[in-house]
């Protein structure tokens, strides 16, 4: 009996089993690394930007405007 067309859609996209897996793992190493890379940006680290004598400090809280402005 022939393959319908529909049959061979379906199967020009189908997952394996190693694909899936693959995928799967990937998956929950993110959700297991997603704290550690939060963590990691909430440290007191300096973020220097620019090169060579055009360097800069980067600091989101400047400036701070008075109370009535904001």
């Amino acid at each position: 009996m022939p393959r319908s067309k529909s049959h061979e859609i379906n199967t020009a996209h189908a997952v394996d089993r190693r694909q899936f897996l693959a995928a799967g793992a990937i998956g929950a190493a993110a959700t297991i690394a997603a704290p550690a890379i939060v963590t990691a940006s909430k440290t007191d680290t300096k973020t220097i930007v620019g090169e060579g004598d055009y360097r800069y400090e980067v600091e989101h809280a400047w400036p701070q405007l008075p109370d009535k402005f904001t």
